[in-house]
């Protein structure tokens, strides 16, 4: 009888192990390879409600870095607003690829610099901000030499009402954005 509770106790334990051990696997494993999916909006219905997102992410690793192969912003009717590398904005407006993203860096994305006039070039920031609001799926396709934790991002939505007459009220929401992994093909 006690053998049996022994050996009963000792298959919860390493069961329980088990569980514990993969559970910490799953969320401390490091990958060489993903994506990192994020979703917004920009634009505006009307003189009064204006909505944009800004994504950030950040590579949380102490020693390995992080290349940025390529961004891709889609609208939510498929359409591919941007897809390239990923640009710094210079204090002068122009802009620069800026692949590697260092041990604890930040970037940002502000949905309402990526918008293309359709010339070439970009809609200005007060342009951007009056398209009709539009859902949009930020792709941050990323690598790494080696092991590495995987870049961590989240996305700022801020929704701001305008009520002539009273002070406008803005209202913020913060979404993780999601890593995903790619398959190799």
């Amino acid at each position: 009888m006690k053998k049996k509770i022994l050996l009963g106790l000792l298959v919860a334990v390493l069961l329980a192990a088990g569980l514990a051990g993969g559970a910490y696997a799953a969320i401390h494993e490091p990958v060489k390879g993903d994506k990192l999916i994020g979703f917004g909006s920009q634009g505006a219905v009307s003189p009064t409600l204006h909505d944009s997102s800004v994504f950030f992410f950040t590579n949380p690793d102490c020693v390995n870095n992080i290349v940025i192969e390529r961004v891709s912003i889609v609208r939510g009717n498929g359409t591919v607003v941007y897809e390239g590398p990923y640009l710094q904005i210079l204090p002068d407006g122009t802009r620069e690829p800026r692949p590697v993203l260092k041990p604890h860096m930040q970037f940002k994305i502000e949905l309402w610099n990526w918008m293309p006039d359709g010339s070439g070039g970009w809609l200005s920031e007060e342009q951007a901000r009056e398209v009709p609001i539009a859902g949009y799926t930020v792709e941050i396709e990323w690598n790494a030499k080696g092991e590495t934790l995987p870049p961590m991002g989240y996305g700022q939505r801020t929704q701001i009402t305008i009520i002539p007459g009273q002070p406008a009220n803005t209202t913020a929401h913060y979404i993780p954005m999601e890593n995903m992994r790619q398959e190799a093909k």
